[in-house]
Formats: structure tokens, sequence, C-alpha cells
């Protein structure tokens, strides 16, 4: 779960630097980027996968027991609050950083002619937005709960043993990022309706078809 999330997270904010580099810099695409987005993708995964791997390493509370945190047994509460700590900045420079493209894109917008590439810039940027804060808003409750756990004694807090909510509420995310590209792409609401559309019309034919071979 916690390599996951690192991925999920260091993911988020490494399209947040390359949307911020090429709006701020107004540099067109180049066929050489896509090497660069790979290096980042590999870099996220590499970072999250060391990331959740330190508790095998020997950062876990086997040797103190009551340092253990309730809601991951056998994780240590050090660590629950350094990977916290890390989120929590990460997120922060996301908000900073689509803050300065907004304003940017928005500037922007009032000064170019050409109305259909400023509409579809603040469309796009309004998706990403949407992404990130629905992102925000499911795993915010999680680390919440994580907190309370770093600093809840003795495991007495009665909300530590709720956290199958909490839990469930950070893994809809990942369910909800393609309703929110498709609710929010015409592109992609074409595509998914044309999709649902042809394999219900495929799906009628071959029940008419069927009783009839």
């Amino acid at each position: 779960m916690f390599v996951a999330l690192a991925a999920s997270t260091f993911s988020l904010l490494a399209i947040a630097i390359e949307r911020h580099r090429t709006m701020i810099k107004m540099r067109p695409y180049d066929a050489s980027m896509k090497y660069r987005v790979f290096l980042l993708i590999g870099t996220c995964w590499l970072i999250a996968i060391s990331l959740g791997t330190l508790p095998i390493l020997g950062w876990n509370c086997l040797d103190n027991l009551p340092d253990c945190a309730t809601v991951f047994p056998l994780y240590s509460k050090k660590y629950v609050a350094f990977c916290i700590i890390i989120y929590m900045a990460l997120l922060l420079a996301m908000s900073v950083l689509y803050i300065r493209i907004y304003a940017v894109v928005r500037t922007s917008s009032q000064k170019v002619t050409t109305h259909c590439n400023s509409e579809h810039s603040m469309t796009l940027l309004r998706t990403v937005i949407i992404v990130v804060g629905v992102f925000i808003a499911c795993w915010t409750p999680l680390f919440v709960l994580l907190l309370i756990d770093v600093a809840c004694e003795h495991h007495h807090c009665a909300i530590l043993y709720k956290a199958e909510f909490f839990i469930g509420l950070a893994t809809l995310n990942s369910a909800l990022n393609p309703v929110i590209y498709t609710l929010a792409s015409r592109e992609m609401r074409r595509a998914f309706f044309g999709l649902v559309c042809g394999f219900w019309m495929k799906g009628k034919v071959c029940s008419n078809v069927g009783p009839n071979a």
C-alpha cells in the first residue's frame, strides 16, 4: 500500500513539474520528451519501492513493540510519521505548482487570440486539477488517521480500529480517475459511449442470432 501510494504521489508530482516546466518556458512538444517521461516514471517507481521496502530492511518495530502502529501493525510509528510528512510535502508542492500553472494559463488565455487553443488548455488544466483534488480528498482522511495513530498512546484510540472506511476511501481514488477523465474530456466521452454502444449492439445482435443458430 505504501509503495502504491508513493508511486501515485510521486507520479502526480512529476506530472505537475512537467506541466509547470512546459507552461512557464512555453516550449513546444519535443519527441525526445517521451524518454524524459519514461525516466520520470521509472524514477518515481524506484523511489516508491525504496520507500516501501524500508520496513523490510529494518525500519520496523519488531524489537520495540510499543512503537508499533495500530492501523499497520509491525510498522514503526516513526516510519509512518516519516511517510506522512513526505506525502504532505509533495501535496503542498503540487498545490503550489498548479496554482502557478493556473495563473499562467489564465493570464495567457487573455492574451492569446486563438480562443480554441486557450479553451482546450484551460479544460485540460481543470481536468488535471480535479484529479489532484480528488486524490487529496480521498487520501487526506487516511493521512489524518495515521497521524492520530502516531500520536495516540497505548493504542487506546477507538477510531484506529475502524480504519477499513478510510482505506476503502483511499482505494476508491483509483476507480474515480477514469470517471473524471471520461466526464471532463469530450473525446473520452465520445470514445467511452462509442465503446459501450458497440458492446451493447454486439450483445443484442448475438442474442438475436443465438436462438436461430
